[in-house]
């Protein structure tokens, strides 16, 4: 009888001990199985972390390239409709589903600035999944007004808004807001950007252009007496075989599309309050005399195309006026030929500003 009692007690402590470790064994893989899900948790996380960091780099690079799009068709107009590119939606880089939205304007106060916003994003079965955006101010640089392919005198009655570049010595008493770039400064008067020395830069080369490749040209050959009836010239270029005499009268010139304004065989002289009016490039082989009540106002880009042993003036008398304003899309030219060459007085640009959102 004591020896059964010993062994029921014997049995009941193995199955107490089997009780005991059972427990043990299923708190240890509770503990696992939680800590696991807690990885499993982390880890997705991190993945999803490491999946947003990668859209919006994506979406970054995607921003940056469509600004550069924007520079580079402003840099090279000639193939857009319009003075410029204005910019477009739902543009690619490559097929697939990243996309950017991009919108150009003409900053105020000039020819030479544009602001540019774009939206990169990524487009998921009609959803915006990531998305970038991105404005920037693209400054064109050097803006050339002013080009001189010798020694110029440039009169106090003279105001230059953009760059100048003068093959020869700058006799300078006019105003130039923007910076120049002379072989040498016999007078530098008033510039309001920088002074430089041609020779330390690279020189933007001037259009060779020839009259004979613009056969749908307006080609005037002036008499003794000049022009004395006022003249609108829209969309066509204007060439004039000799001195061109605007006399109590408007001349008033629209260059077409990637075509010059005027290229003038001789003197630009304008007196008795006649007003002359261009946009475009203007090539003048010769000089520029406007006397007493005058205004000459040219929006483009005016190159004076002499020797440079020759010094070409740019003369005003008592109260005429000329006013050259850089505008790179209205002077662009796109010069025939196999093949074609594009131009412009804008060499290169670069950024002014450039803000994330």
């Amino acid at each position: 009888m004591r020896l059964r009692v010993q062994t029921r007690c014997l049995w009941n402590r193995r199955i107490g001990r089997r009780g005991a470790a059972l427990l043990v064994v299923l708190f240890i893989v509770m503990a696992v199985t939680v800590v696991s899900l807690g990885f499993l948790s982390r880890s997705d996380a991190e993945l999803a972390s490491g999946s947003n960091m990668l859209s919006n780099t994506q979406m970054r690079y995607l921003a940056d390239s469509a600004l550069e799009h924007a520079r580079g068709l402003l840099l090279n107009p000639q193939g857009v409709s319009g003075e410029f590119w204005t910019g477009g939606s739902a543009l690619q880089l490559a097929a697939g589903d990243d996309y950017y939205d991009l919108a150009i304007t003409r900053a105020p106060g000039g020819y030479c600035t544009y602001n540019a916003v774009c939206t990169a994003y990524r487009n998921t079965n009609g959803e915006r999944t990531a998305q970038m955006a991105l404005t920037g101010a693209i400054r064109l640089d050097p803006c050339i007004a002013f080009y001189c392919g010798g020694d110029v005198a440039l009169s106090s009655r003279i105001a230059i808004n953009g760059d100048v570049y003068v093959r020869g010595d700058l006799n300078n008493r006019a105003e130039i807001v923007g910076d120049a770039y002379a072989n040498s400064y016999s007078r530098p008067g008033t510039i309001r950007g920088g002074r430089y020395n041609l020779a330390a830069f690279s020189a933007v080369a001037a259009p060779v252009v020839n009259p004979a490749d613009y056969p749908d040209a307006m080609v005037m050959v002036p008499d003794a007496g000049g022009l004395t009836s006022s003249l609108t010239v829209t969309n066509r270029t204007l060439i004039v075989n000799g001195d061109l005499v605007v006399d109590n009268c408007t001349l008033a010139v629209t260059a077409p599309k990637n075509a010059p304004a005027m290229l003038l065989n001789g003197s630009l002289i304008v007196k008795r309050g006649a007003t002359v009016n261009i946009t475009g490039y203007v090539r003048i082989v010769g000089a520029i005399d406007a006397r007493t009540r005058t205004s000459t106002t040219i929006r483009g880009a005016l190159h004076l195309s002499v020797p440079g042993s020759i010094v070409v003036e740019i003369d005003i008398d008592g109260s005429g006026r000329v006013v050259i304003t850089a505008d790179p899309m209205a002077a662009a030219l796109r010069i025939p030929g196999t093949p074609s060459q594009n131009w412009s007085p804008a060499a290169s640009a670069f950024y002014k500003s450039i803000a994330r959102q």
